[in-house]
């Protein structure tokens, strides 16, 4: 008779075995992803009680260990798509303590990049950098063996400078996982490359050739049934459209993008898809599907505790309140994304929170609190040595001093705003003149 130890073993063996095939099927998509998602919800509490067991099995026996690792390994889609983050992040983090307890350098890194991930949709995005060059690490100590490897793995560390605005850095990781991918003839990874390359294009304006590169990226994805990967590359083409002003494509690639997302059951994604067709809604002129696509796809952050999904969900609703006059409303929901952003360091969102801040309190005449907000943006726009956007605060800065009765400060701020805007040639320069010219003519006492 088996000893309760060996028991418990066999039992934990029996449902990582269960999760294992539940994750194959789901890694399948097709057809095959719902059998997979079935049998994971048929399973889950079983599932979660044995890895609990070999998580707390780890510092004592090296068969629980490495069945713990193996937990964290046999999850890898479910874990970053189903999964709560913060749940997510537990059974990694333990399964990359066993995995390095176990000296197995192969889990170490699959561990550590699949951290990555579950930190970039939180939107900790230092933690992620620091994550893939972990991998790196591991990577090169495992040698050429490894190549291929390495080649996903600087595809997610350009993800993750592109998302901070290091966007030379980018690029460079993204050549490195084309050339990688094109040496091994992987088609996901040379579609994912190629998508990759065509972000980075559209973020500095060179729109053409981000649509050749995504047209190419698309067409091997249907190529080869990648699902998920045809509904990003459909995603990034609906931005680059987004950006060309053109309403019906865009709307057109985000609502394929959707239906492919919640075909695979891919939450994360869906959220993607939904904010996305938010904005494609709001510039087409219909504000009120653009809320509703918001507040699903808030609902769906929340559910996945995806906390910057959650923040940007927010602004993004605060914004198109305001877009309605509704600017008390705007401003709670400014308030609340702030909030969660401040929490998980998401300077990128604060600034946008505080802009809006600023923009719906001075549509209130509540010039007090706007300025408060303009002025927290003029330091920041000040240590990143901005001259255009200092020059644009200050502008906003002028008209709330002037309304607050502090002539002198608003003539000073129209004044140095009219010279930066000038300076680095920003139409915006004459606006700033008009509003300096107005207050010397009219000085408010």
């Amino acid at each position: 008779m088996p000893s309760f130890y060996e028991a418990q073993i066999r039992h934990a063996q029996y449902y990582q075995n269960i999760l294992h095939q539940s994750e194959e099927h789901y890694y399948r998509n097709g057809k095959y992803y719902q059998e997979g998602l079935d049998l994971f919800d048929r399973e889950k509490d079983n599932i979660k009680f044995a890895q609990a067991w070999t998580a707390s099995q780890v510092e004592f026996r090296n068969d629980a260990a490495e069945l713990c690792s193996k937990f964290a390994s046999a999850a890898v889609t479910l874990l970053t798509r189903q999964f709560p983050a913060d749940e997510g992040i537990q059974w990694l983090e333990v399964g990359l303590n066993a995995a390095r307890k176990l000296q197995k350098k192969y889990d170490v890194w699959g561990h550590l990049a699949n951290l990555g991930d579950i930190y970039t949709i939180r939107g900790d995005i230092a933690k992620a950098i620091s994550c893939y060059q972990g991998c790196l690490q591991v990577v090169e100590e495992l040698g050429e063996r490894a190549r291929r490897g390495k080649g996903v793995i600087l595809g997610k560390l350009g993800t993750a400078y592109y998302t901070l605005n290091e966007i030379k850095r980018a690029i460079a990781c993204y050549e490195d996982q084309l050339i990688i991918a094109r040496e091994y003839k992987e088609p996901q990874e040379i579609s994912a490359a190629l998508g990759n390359l065509g972000r980075v294009h559209r973020a500095n304006k060179q729109f053409d050739k981000a649509i050749t590169l995504l047209e190419e990226a698309l067409k091997i994805t249907q190529e080869s049934g990648d699902i998920h990967g045809e509904g990003v590359t459909l995603g990034s083409l609906a931005q680059v459209y987004f950006d060309l002003q053109n309403h019906k494509k865009t709307i057109e690639c985000f609502e394929e993008y959707l239906f492919m997302m919640r075909q695979i059951g891919d939450r994360q994604s869906e959220c993607t898809a939904l904010a996305g067709l938010a904005h494609a809604y709001h510039a087409s002129g219909d504000t009120q599907q653009a809320i509703e696509s918001s507040e699903a796809a808030l609902i769906i952050a929340r559910e996945m505790n995806s906390r910057r999904e959650e923040a940007r969900a927010l602004g993004t609703l605060g914004y198109f309140h305001h877009s309605l006059g509704k600017h008390d409303k705007a401003i709670e929901m400014y308030k609340a994304g702030q909030e969660i952003a401040e929490v998980i360091g998401d300077q990128q969102y604060i600034i946008s929170a505080r802009s809006g801040l600023g923009t719906a309190n001075m549509a209130l005449k509540k010039y007090k609190e706007a300025f408060e907000n303009f002025k927290f943006l003029y330091e920041h726009y000040y240590e990143l040595k901005d001259l255009r956007q200092q020059g644009l605060t200050l502008y906003s800065c002028s008209i709330c001093a002037a309304n607050l009765g502090d002539t002198q400060k608003a003539v000073e701020f129209a004044e140095t705003s009219a010279n930066m805007l000038a300076h680095v040639d920003d139409p915006n320069a004459e606006k700033s003149k008009e509003l300096l010219s107005k207050l010397r003519e009219h000085p408010q006492k």
